[in-house]
């Protein structure tokens, strides 16, 4: 049991730590969402770069840029077995950021993969979108 607590007080240190931009980064990443609503294509190009990829189809664009790259390990604990095991999975957390302008003006942005945690949602797209906001 005391292994257990040890392993849950260090978890909340780490979660809680000041450092971890994890939560602004989130907000950053929702508030993209409404605030870039409007901006031109030059002002898209001039804070996020130009992108990765651009479809264009009549007066509808869409511009995918690549965000994130975070690596996020997790251990699960077995209190059943005679003696306590650990488990580490890794999970890898990217984000690809979907700009979609219609006759020259963003109208949407989309969030798509591992893009965060349940209360981080969108964190790794944050890194591709902050200059802009």
């Amino acid at each position: 049991m005391k292994f257990f607590l040890t392993v849950v007080a260090a978890f909340l240190i780490v979660a809680c730590n000041p450092t971890s931009n994890k939560f602004s980064r989130a907000e950053y990443a929702q508030r993209a969402k409404t605030e870039m609503i409007g901006k031109s294509q030059a002002e898209v190009l001039s804070c996020m770069g130009p992108p990765a990829n651009a479809v264009e189809r009549g007066d509808q664009s869409i511009w995918s840029y690549a965000s994130g790259g975070d690596r996020q390990t997790a251990v699960r604990l077995n209190p059943y077995a005679e003696t306590y095991t650990a488990t580490a999975i890794t999970q890898v957390r990217s984000c690809i950021v979907n700009v979609e302008f219609k006759s020259g003006v963003v109208k949407k942005l989309n969030y798509i993969g591992r893009t965060g945690g349940l209360v981080t949602e969108g964190e790794q797209c944050a890194f591709a979108v902050s200059n802009c906001l």
